[in-house]
């Protein structure tokens, strides 16, 4: 009898939490399970712009949407390749030159490149960017942006003082790259010098 009972539970488990499972029906809740994402906030978002956001549940899904130049480890929370390669960083902490990755793709089919990086950096830094005001304070040893001698493939960030936490504030997701040919499409931003910013 006990055995009888045992398996009824079991089977009555299986059966239960088997619905939707084709992949086409989200069950019950008739939503779609094939390359969809359902995903919970506890209240509405006020702008998807990574720059212009101050809300904290924005962020959640901004980290969706647009991505650093690397990830964080879910388990170690060391930061690993992605977008481009860890860092080079130069004996005296100055200068961290990153290797983009040439794979690397915006929605659209465009390649995400340097400049990219470069356009995200100016628009966080830049101060008629209201709402980055906060962003901004981590971002005040970055000296430049550039390419290394003219190496499109490179990007790197000349710092103005060593910060001991630089690695994270450049690549880990203080600022989330966007796409400059969406965003900048006329170049606007390559008039502007980093020391005007």
């Amino acid at each position: 009898m006990k055995t009888f009972s045992l398996l009824s539970i079991v089977l009555f488990c299986i059966v239960g939490c088997g619905g939707g499972s084709d992949g086409k029906t989200g069950g019950e809740y008739g939503l779609s399970t094939k390359n969809n994402v359902v995903w919970q906030q506890l209240s509405d978002i006020e702008r998807l712009h990574p720059y212009t956001s101050t809300d904290a549940n924005a962020s959640y899904v901004q980290q969706k949407i647009w991505e650093p130049l690397n990830f964080q480890h879910p388990e170690t929370l060391e930061l690993m390749p992605g977008i481009a390669s860890l860092p080079e960083i130069s004996e005296d902490h100055l200068t961290y030159t990153f290797t983009m990755n040439p794979a690397v793709r915006w929605s659209d089919g465009k390649p995400l490149t340097g400049d990219d990086v470069i356009f995200s950096f100016k628009a966080a830094m830049n101060p008629k960017v209201v709402n980055s005001q906060a962003l901004r304070n981590y971002l005040m040893t970055i000296d430049s942006v550039y390419y290394p001698n003219g190496d499109k493939t490179k990007v790197a960030f000349h710092l103005s003082k060593p910060y001991y936490d630089a690695h994270s504030v450049l690549a880990g997701g203080y600022v989330l790259l966007i796409p400059k040919h969406v965003q900048d499409p006329e170049s606007l931003t390559d008039k502007i010098s980093w020391p005007d910013l």
